[in-house]
């Protein structure tokens, strides 16, 4: 075995290198054959026929240094190395013609490298952890997936259900003591999470189950960082283990860094520190550990060795029960806590990671959609590409011809041409791996979950590259491989023969190809029309308030000192008010379009009977003169006032649609609606409404507008709130401008507070960001794919008259008008149009069904989605094809004869 390996490394190095010896060999061969001559010579021979008897008995001299060169070297790749030679010769003797296929297959593979590298990013790359095919997540009534810590202590001490389990919220932990805040993306872990994964910290130790106590524990609070967060924070610092860190006002030790590979557990999100469970309320600044209400936990587990998902199921599915009754919220009684019980466990492969942020929900279908619209573009670049190839194929006829008369077999022609196709095949991949090396990072930094940014791993890995040149094969046969088997298919006298049987067939292979490019064509301009339609049907939609010169200081009161009281709040106001740029200011607990949500039931009204889910409202909490300060104004009543305090009667402002739906014929001033606080019946004390606020959407631009209860600050029980916006409205110009001034308002009434800024205009235009790109990117590539298929209709149709030259040449001389012929020419590529536009119809109504859900506002067979598509389409063919048809309009008949 051994013996071969060696021979054939030896055989693979002399093809490479050429084969030693060569000249020995011909000095050799030169003194037998003359020995040969000689003995012949003495036999009498004359000296001509002496040298070729002796050629004769010797087998030719060339002949045999071929045989010997052949079992010295390869003969395979010394034949490959000859055709990438005769096909880098070919493509550097047609510049622009490379320049141009290059261009469209780097454009076509770079896209489809740069979103698969996003796709391979958020659902297909494995977690770099041990064994991740055995990782599974759990969740709650088949798609939600957070946990109380109740129900995770609960399956966490049940050790027969997996064979190790873990816990984790992602979080950002505050790294400054008061001001304008600095974030680190952060995670709480249980005290198994890196045990469970099978990650070991390149410094330091991980977090144990000993540092997940309340409070720390018997080296206090612990934290473990993330490579990066090492490298940016610390500068790499090599004594890093052992410092101190400041997270949400508490002092952290650091005690390991997790390896580079290792970036946290959630698909779009990159962790810098990882702190015990424990430390939650003291971070959070609420007990978030005994609340059988709050929903905040991820769970991730590792099945047993053998065990299936639908085994593992079936086990927490056999203890849901006990679980259940033991973490069942005090206020859950009769249908809610029998729907509490029932509710069924989930568990599902967790391979590339969890979907703690809802990033995979958010953008897994448009960027599906977009790796199909991508792959559109490349199928109309591959059929561009074949047009091509199939006219210079008939254009190297005669050298094809001539080199099958010399000997070449047509698997060698094939060979030859499909070599030309991979070559250039593979050099657009390289142009477009580095396109996509740009595009993606562009791309990613557009993708926005929670205000914030996705942070993916960079897109060059080794999947990333093998898709590419997968890519790169398959558009090599897919453009290459139709033309090289026409091209060799004919004989050695081919290019003697009548041209009329060959022209015929290439012409009804040109307008099969040409069919197919507009069939496509119209099949990404339609998806495009739906998409950018869509993205401005919801930029276009009513808000209900007016962003454009609000500006937001969100105040984070989690883990130190400073809290939020209603004294506190209403100096905060006062301080705001008074600084310089300031026309508006006021408070709420939560701002539209951020995806946060506040629900709770109402009372049936009188005169309905509604189920509980029928009875759920919106619920906000907000200062005296917010709906001034948001641009919403109020229809009726007043708004609320300083004296709306806890002591004071309680009020509430109600929404148009909470009117319409449950005061529907009555006046709603002065109406009483009371709180459903629980199923039992306990209530809260009535609350009377005072004001009717314009409909204004809630948390997301797609949702409907629900029927939303805003209560006043000071009489909502929210003191000592974690997270509060206070809202500002600039006098004049950019809202941004005022920031520092409200900053120092806010210091001033306490330093401890922290804050980040945002405008509204930038939440509302993250709330349509995965609408934004799709339509944005889905915009480019259906100006390329328009691009590209005039391109292909000009080059076809500018082929068709070059070969027609004396035919139309012979009609102008018999009479024929310029009108005339171009309308010869329109009508042949006017019918291939019409039937690849009928094709791509059907095709775009079939498949616009899969990308409905992407969709507002339309159906996916919008007809004026269609119809424009469709004239967009054709105003773009025939222009393309009437400039070659102007130009044979204006053929000179005799010079046209004289070139026949």
């Amino acid at each position: 075995m051994l013996h071969r390996l060696r021979a054939w490394v030896v055989r693979l190095f002399t093809s490479v290198r050429g084969a030693p010896g060569d000249d020995g060999l011909a000095d050799e061969l030169a003194s037998h054959l003359q020995l040969h001559i000689d003995d012949n010579l003495r036999a009498g021979m004359s000296r001509e026929e002496a040298r070729r008897q002796a050629l004769l008995k010797l087998g030719g001299a060339t002949q045999t240094r071929e045989a010997h060169r052949d079992r010295r070297g390869l003969p395979w790749v010394d034949s490959l190395a000859r055709d990438v030679k005769y096909a880098m010769r070919f493509l550097r003797r047609s510049p622009g013609f490379t320049a141009v296929a290059m261009l469209s297959l780097a454009l076509g593979i770079g896209a489809n490298t740069a979103i698969f590298s996003l796709v391979d990013a958020l659902l297909l790359r494995s977690l770099p952890v041990k064994q991740p095919d055995r990782l599974v997540q759990l969740f709650v009534d088949g798609n939600r997936s957070s946990w109380t810590n109740p129900q995770w202590e609960e399956i966490r001490d049940r050790s027969d259900l997996f064979e190790s389990v873990a816990a984790w919220s992602d979080t950002r932990l505050n790294l400054t003591r008061g001001g304008e805040t600095q974030y680190a993306n952060g995670l709480f872990v249980s005290g198994a999470f890196f045990g469970m994964l099978g990650v070991s910290p390149a410094m330091g130790r991980a977090v144990t189950p000993a540092d997940d106590s309340p409070g720390g524990g018997d080296e206090g609070p612990v934290a473990v960082i993330s490579d990066r967060f090492w490298k940016t924070r610390f500068g790499a610092a090599p004594d890093v283990v052992g410092r101190s860190l400041t997270l949400a006002g508490t002092q952290f030790t650091i005690i390991g860094v997790t390896p580079p590979a290792f970036d946290g557990v959630s698909a779009g999100s990159r962790f810098d520190v990882a702190i015990p469970l424990g430390m939650a309320p003291r971070v959070m600044g609420r007990d978030v550990l005994s609340g059988r209400s709050v929903w905040w936990l991820h769970i991730l587990a590792r099945l047993r060795p053998g065990e299936t998902v639908a085994q593992a199921t079936a086990g927490l599915r056999a203890a849901q029960p006990a679980i259940r009754t033991a973490t069942r919220p005090a206020l859950y009684a009769g249908a809610r806590a029998a729907q509490y019980l029932q509710a069924p466990f989930v568990v599902r492969p967790a391979r590339s990671g969890a979907d703690g942020l809802g990033v995979r929900r958010q953008y897994e279908m448009p960027l599906l959609a977009l790796m199909g619209i991508v792959a559109l573009v490349l199928l109309i670049a591959c059929v561009n590409l074949a047009n091509l190839l199939l006219a210079r194929a008939e254009a190297r006829r005669h050298e094809l011809s001539i080199r099958r008369a010399l000997g070449a077999s047509r698997l060698q022609l094939v060979r030859q041409l499909m070599t030309e196709s991979m070559l250039l095949s593979g050099l657009g991949g390289a142009a477009g791996l580095l396109f996509a090396a740009w595009a993606s990072r562009l791309l990613a930094s557009h993708l926005v979950v929670s205000g914030r940014p996705l942070e993916l791993a960079g897109p060059l890995d080794r999947q990333v590259v093998l898709f590419t040149a997968a890519v790169c094969v398959i558009v090599a046969g897919l453009f290459g491989l139709g033309p090289a088997m026409r091209a060799s298919a004919g004989g050695a006298m081919d290019a003697l023969a009548a041209r009329g049987t060959r022209a015929t067939g290439q012409r009804r292979s040109t307008n099969v190809l040409m069919m197919a490019q507009v069939a496509l064509c119209l099949v990404l301009v339609v998806g495009t029309g739906l998409f950018v339609r869509t993205f401005v049907s919801l930029t276009t939609r009513q808000l209900g308030f007016a962003p454009g010169a609000v500006l937001a200081a969100n105040l984070d009161m989690s883990g130190n000192a400073a809290t939020l009281t209603t004294t506190t709040s209403t100096d905060l106001l006062d301080a705001v008010r008074a600084a310089p740029g300031v026309s508006h200011a006021a408070i709420s607990v939560l701002l539209p379009l951020t995806g946060q949500q506040w629900d709770q039931s109402i009372e049936n009204p009188p005169g309905l009977a509604l189920s509980r889910d029928e009875r759920d409202v919106y619920l906000n909490a907000v200062s005296p003169d917010w709906f001034t300060t948001l641009g919403t104004p109020l229809l009726a009543g007043r708004d609320f006032a300083r004296e709306d305090t806890a002591g004071a009667p309680l009020v509430a402002i109600v929404n148009q649609t909470f009117v319409r739906k449950y005061l529907s014929g009555r006046n709603p001033l002065g109406t009483v609606i009371e709180l459903d606080m629980t199923p039992s019946g306990d209530r809260t004390a009535a609350l009377t409404i005072v004001g009717v606020a314009r409909d204004a959407l809630y948390d997301s631009r797609r949702g409907d507008l629900p029927p939303t209860l805003y209560r006043p600050f000071a009489q909502s029980g929210v003191e000592n709130v974690a997270l509060a916006s206070i809202v500002v409205r600039a006098a004049s110009g950019e809202p941004a401008s005022i920031a520092r001034n409200v900053a120092a308002s806010i210091a001033a009434v306490d330093p401890r507070l922290n804050f980040t800024f945002h405008t509204l205009d930038d939440l509302a235009g993250a709330s349509v960001s995965a609408e934004r790109v799709l339509a944005l990117l889905s915009g480019f590539f259906g100006a390329l794919a328009l691009l590209l298929a005039a391109i292909g209709l000009y080059g076809v149709v500018s082929y068709s008259v070059s070969r027609r030259r004396t035919e139309i040449g012979i009609r102008m001389a018999l009479g024929a008008r310029p009108g005339g012929i171009v309308r010869m020419v329109l009508s042949r590529i006017g019918l291939t149009m019409v039937i690849g536009l009928v094709i791509g119809g059907a095709l775009s109504v079939g498949l616009a069904t899969f990308v409905k859900s992407l969709l507002y506002g339309l159906q996916p067979d919008d007809p004026a989605t269609l119809a424009g598509a469709i004239a967009v389409l054709a105003a773009v063919g025939l222009l393309a094809a009437w400039l070659p048809a102007r130009r044979a309009a204006r053929i000179d008949p005799m010079e046209a004869l004289r070139e026949q």
